[in-house]
């Protein structure tokens, strides 16, 4: 389930700084919390309230900010992420593949 309080906001310009995203959602918007994710271009945003929180997703979502139309929507809880695949050991498992196939490897 998504934090109705809370946003993601991506597609962010990588020279944004926290403050300046907090000053600008702040003008509008009473929020608790500015969190930019470093070299990501996505940060997340804490609001006093579900209601506000939503006025300011839809304020926000394609605004243009240094060149880049932000991207916002409500964060998900760590539970409601999709799980990520890993790839480890694939290789390990192709080359053994390859030298159980041919041994001259």
């Amino acid at each position: 389930m998504s934090q109705r309080n809370k946003l993601f906001i991506g597609n962010l310009n990588y020279g944004v700084t926290s403050s300046e995203l907090s000053d600008l959602i702040s003008q509008n918007w009473a929020i608790v919390e500015c969190k930019l994710i470093e070299g990501k271009g996505i940060a997340f945003v804490t609001f006093e309230s579900d209601e506000k929180a939503s006025e300011a997703k839809e304020a926000l979502n394609g605004y243009e900010l240094k060149g880049r139309n932000l991207k916002v929507d409500f964060a998900l809880d760590n539970n409601d992420r999709k799980p990520r695949k890993s790839f480890a050991g694939v290789a390990v498992t192709v080359a053994e593949a390859v030298v159980q196939k041919d041994p001259k490897f």
